[in-house]
């Protein structure tokens, strides 16, 4: 019974005991969904990928996208990233950890930020201190930002009309 209930997707661990004379109690610890990974998984905090057995749970979710051989680096990172742009309001929607280990973080705000791995943190650090000194009437004008410059970064403006093609 055990092994069967820890062979479904959203148990993390079953525990069976038999009481006597004629009883079988079973406690299930329920996997809890940390992101969807990629289009039709979910991970959870303790990096584990699992089978979404409910489209709806997706909803809600933020979403990673990258090799599951990365999917340590990733929910690491992205813990990382969501505690250090909670502090300024923003909140993550995507991650994306590409070939080049390079990261397409959109927000749920509509920026997109573009940074390497190589002192990611640090960068990201540094947008979060311009993003403090944006007036805030500016900030929703930001279409994307990209981190991957060793000294700055670039930031595409969208025009008061709504379209991104300003930079």
């Amino acid at each position: 019974v055990k092994v069967q209930a820890e062979a479904l997707a959203w148990v993390e661990q079953a525990w069976v005991k038999k009481s006597w004379p004629d009883t079988v109690e079973l406690r299930l610890q329920e996997r809890k969904a940390l992101a969807s990974w990629g289009k039709e998984k979910l991970i959870s905090k303790r990096k584990e990928i699992f089978d979404a057995e409910r489209g709806s749970q997706l909803n809600g979710l933020p979403a990673l996208y990258a090799s599951d051989d990365y999917a340590s680096l990733v929910v690491d990172r992205y813990l990382e990233m969501e505690l250090l742009l909670v502090g300024i309001d923003l909140t993550i929607a995507t991650v994306e950890l590409n070939e080049r280990f390079s990261w397409r973080i959109a927000l749920s705000e509509g920026i997109i930020l573009i940074v390497s791995e190589e002192r990611c943190m640090e960068k990201l650090q540094s947008f979060v201190a311009l993003y403090n000194k944006i007036p805030e009437e500016d900030k929703s004008y930001i279409a994307q930002v990209d981190l991957r410059y060793d000294n700055g970064l670039a930031i595409k403006w969208k025009n008061k009309n709504g379209n991104s093609n300003a930079a």
